[in-house]
């Protein structure tokens, strides 16, 4: 199995990125996105996902596998997802919109949740 790994670092101040990644996720695979500042988009993903940020919101729609999406500050957002569903905010709003599996568990520290379909 070959994966790909993308790291910017740096030492001492003045290094800035900025960049729009697209990844392409081949049918049954899992994929694991950690991102510090920004927003993840997921779209018509067939696979497990683990979608992590710090500061930012997480959408995805028309997903089908395992989806664990996680913010400590931002917005969740979910969109006909077929699978086990967690979705966790330190601080931001959780929507959900036909969704179908056997698990679904929402937690927010703090913002509204909004279950539909």
């Amino acid at each position: 199995m070959s994966q790909k790994k993308v790291t910017v670092a740096g030492d001492g101040s003045g290094l800035e990125v900025w960049a729009d990644v697209t990844v392409k996720v081949p049918a049954e695979k899992r994929l694991v996105a950690w991102q510090g500042v920004g927003d993840i988009e997921s779209m018509n993903v067939r696979g497990d996902q683990v979608l992590n940020i710090h500061t930012g919101p997480v959408s995805t729609r028309q997903t089908k596998g395992s989806l664990n999406a996680d913010t400590v500050s931002g917005d969740v957002s979910v969109a006909a997802h077929e699978g086990k569903l967690i979705v966790n905010t330190g601080s931001g709003a959780v929507a959900l919109k036909q969704c179908r599996g056997k698990k679904l568990a929402v937690d927010t520290g703090s913002g509204s949740i909004d279950i539909r379909d």
